[in-house]
Parts: C-alpha cells; sequence; structure tokens
C-alpha cells in the first residue's frame, strides 16, 4: 500500500498510538503551551 512506502520499517499495532495515547499528547501539549487553562 503507498502509505507503506512513506514509513521507515512496518508499524506493528503496538506502535500505533491509541485513543487514550492521543488524549494523554493533548494534555501534555495544554500542560506545555497553555498552563493557564490546566488545572493540577
Amino acid at each position: 500500500q503507498p502509505l507503506d512506502l512513506c514509513l521507515p520499517s512496518p508499524v506493528s499495532v503496538d506502535q500505533i498510538p491509541t485513543a487514550t495515547d492521543l488524549s494523554d499528547y493533548r494534555k501534555r501539549l495544554l500542560a506545555d503551551l497553555l498552563p493557564a487553562y490546566v488545572t493540577t
């Protein structure tokens, strides 16, 4: 498939970010970029 050509190596299921991983990533971005909007 075309997308496979763009990847440096085959991506396993374990490497695919889950919804939880993406949510945590967004939370970290907010904590870094918009600390005033994040409650600790």
